[in-house]
């Protein structure tokens, strides 16, 4: 059994190193002597005058098509072996459109420019350094291009599969084109002289006549031993012995989740539960397979970084692990202690946990259920699973920035609705179970500043008399979007992050003839207790002035152009802060309806074009406006509805800084 470097996960190792020398030299002498260390006779195919281009290309792809599956077929090298790139459809086509560019303007293409410059070509040298420089470009750029790389991702794709043939079929089917290219090659240099071309084409009878009888008998062989494993089960064994001994067999929840958020691994989970289960609730794009086709079903995944089992507990995950490794797989792990273990370690939240945690902890729990309980899921569509009471069954389940009226009313039995509107208009008549909260009782004069959020432990106070629980699922409801945010910005400062704002509020639920109540609700009151440093996101004006002075922090003023201005003096001062840029709240929402968001991706494109960044970034941004009340606003909408990592609340805002003679103010 031959064992490749890929297979043997040795492709960075020094063997490898002296490998890929030899063989690139031998490689670059073939093409010198193939006459492509000219630009001229690479070129002369543009012209249909010399095809040397297109016979060696053709020669290259039928030796190694050929040649691989008689190994296949022999025994010698394992499919599983041998590293299959994906398809990009979008992304190739066009970077195949720029090779030929490139390719007919220059004369050379990469590879060929290494032999000419080898051969003291300066065309191909300037064209191997371009390549050069663009090589370090894109690798620099990544980031930004990294959409585009991605376009028309397809996973491992191959030709025979898509048009329903056997691989010796396509083998045969593959000979006769390269046959019949090298043929019509001959007849266009020879001007399609026939006789000509007979004469001086002997070795190519003899070349066309072996590869025809070498594809035919291919093409006869069972498919099964064609691509036939390349090991047994038994000679495999002392293999996954040794993976087991030096803990290669799985990966801890907490480390999947690290890895999941950075994004900077290619991870596929696999989920091998029921059907019902996996639509019940599963790990953000992760694919299910039935046990009894996982094997098959990963083809494609085996140049992954990580390809990771799971279910309820390992038993089947570690069954299927032993499968998979014993065909080759070397990049599958279990999921240690399965979906029972990432939730008690990953989703448990941190107002539930008994260990003391740090603010820094806190925050990548909350990234973390971020990702794994609003990404790429219908929220709410299911609950999710109970393990030990750790998570409730009726409630599991993330709460997305907005809800819609249709959503709320499904999931009316598993939400705490807290209704923000006056108290007569929701005396009048309120969604059944909401309770109502005045948000001015959340606000009042802290330090001799008026309009304040309370601290943290007031607020819990006031929660706590309202009968909410840490663990309450919150959907806000007010017909001002500024009011709505502007609890959700007190219940963040508690460190409540469960919580999320019907969008169009009462006025959408009234529209869609929705039933009203009016009757009160008695709750019993709780012992709520805020999370130690949940409040870090709001800034005090002597860290916000000192970060805007070294142009640390962006700062988005939300009030009306004209207080912006400086035009109507609604405080001590007119005008604003230095260095802030102005977006009246007014252009978050709808036209004909104040009370509901615009689109998302409206709201995207707008942030992008003022901050000049998208959410990826990790500029420090920080909302500003009179009081903090619309502040609250568009903190919501960069924080909540667009992601934006380091969003902060500059609570009293305009109105603290314009008091202090000692600021500067800019009109």
């Amino acid at each position: 059994m031959i064992e490749t470097y890929f297979g043997a996960n040795l492709l960075s190792s020094f063997p490898a190193f002296i490998s890929a020398l030899i063989i690139g030299i031998a490689f670059g002498w073939c093409l010198e002597q193939a006459g492509f260390g000219s630009s001229r006779r690479l070129s002369g195919i543009f012209y249909f005058r010399d095809m040397a281009v297109l016979k060696v290309m053709f020669s290259a792809v039928i030796t190694a098509a050929l040649g691989l599956l008689i190994l296949f077929n022999l025994g010698l090298i394992s499919p599983e072996s041998i590293y299959f790139p994906e398809t990009f459809w979008g992304a190739q086509i066009i970077g195949g459109l720029l090779f030929g560019v490139g390719f007919v303007i220059g004369g050379w293409c990469p590879g060929t420019a290494a032999v000419g410059a080898v051969s003291g070509k300066f065309d191909a040298l300037i064209f191997l350094f371009g390549a050069g420089l663009g090589s370090m470009a894109f690798s620099e750029s990544f980031d930004m291009i990294k959409p585009y790389y991605l376009m028309g991702a397809s996973g491992v794709r191959f030709v025979y599969d898509d048009l329903g043939l056997p691989v010796g079929q396509f083998a045969l089917l593959l000979t006769l084109v390269a046959i019949a290219a090298f043929w019509i090659s001959e007849l266009i240099e020879t001007k399609f002289d026939f006789a000509l071309a007979a004469q001086r084409s002997k070795g190519l009878w003899v070349f066309s006549l072996a590869i025809l009888i070498v594809a035919s008998g291919i093409s006869v062989l069972p498919a099964r031993s064609v691509m036939g494993t390349a090991t047994t089960a038994l000679s495999g064994l002392p293999e996954v012995y040794e993976a087991i001994s030096r803990a290669e067999d799985h990966i801890e929840p907490v480390d999947l989740a690290r890895e999941l958020v950075a994004g900077k691994s290619k991870i596929i989970c696999v989920d091998v539960r029921t059907l019902e289960e996996y639509h019940e609730w599963h790990i953000p794009g992760a694919r299910h397979f039935p046990l009894e086709s996982v094997a098959a079903g990963l083809n494609k995944y085996k140049n992954y970084d990580r390809i990771v089992l799971y279910s309820n507990g390992t038993v089947h995950p570690a069954q299927m692990w032993v499968v998979l490794r014993l065909k080759g797989f070397r990049n599958v792990f279990v999921l240690a202690d399965g979906l029972k273990g990432l939730f008690e370690t990953v989703l448990k939240p941190a107002v539930l946990r008994t260990e003391a945690l740090s603010q820094a902890q806190q925050r990548e729990i909350e990234q973390w259920r971020s990702y794994f309980l609003s990404s790429g899921q219908t929220v709410g569509s299911a609950a999710m699973p109970d393990f030990s009471g750790v998570m409730n069954k009726a409630k599991n389940w993330s709460l997305s920035p907005l809800v819609d009226v249709e959503w709320l009313e499904s999931n009316l039995d598993r939400v705490r609705i807290i209704d923000t509107r006056p108290q007569p208009e929701y005396n009048s008549g309120h969604i059944d179970g909401a309770i109502s909260l005045n948000i001015e009782n959340l606000r009042g004069n802290v330090g001799g500043m008026p309009s304040m959020l309370l601290p943290p432990e007031m607020i819990a106070k006031v929660l706590s008399l309202a009968g909410i629980r840490p663990d309450d699922k919150i959907v806000i409801v007010d017909d001002k979007i500024r009011n709505a945010t502007l609890l959700a910005a007190a219940l963040n400062k508690v460190g409540h992050a469960e919580l999320t704002i019907l969008n169009g509020g009462f006025n959408a639920w009234r529209a869609a003839a929705k039933p009203v109540s009016r009757s009160l609700r008695s709750l019993p009151t709780s012992d709520y207790q805020p999370v130690e440093g949940a409040d870090a996101f709001i800034i005090d004006t002597e860290e916000l002035y000192e970060k805007a002075l070294a142009k640390k922090v962006r700062i988005v003023d939300a009030r009306p152009s004209e207080q912006y201005s400086g035009q109507e003096v609604t405080e001590a001062r007119g005008g604003h802060i230095p260095w802030a840029l102005n977006r009246p709240v007014t252009q978050d929402l709808m036209a004909v309806n104040e009370s509901e968001f615009r689109p998302a991706e409206e709201l995207k494109n707008d942030y992008i074009a003022l901050l000049g960044t998208d959410s990826n970034g990790n500029d420090e941004i920080v909302a500003n406006c009179r009081t903090g009340h619309s502040a609250s606003q568009a903190w919501y909408v960069m924080n909540r509805i667009l992601g934006y990592k380091n969003v902060r609340l500059y609570d009293g805002s305009w109105t603290i800084w314009a008091a202090d003679e000692r600021l500067p103010v800019e009109k």
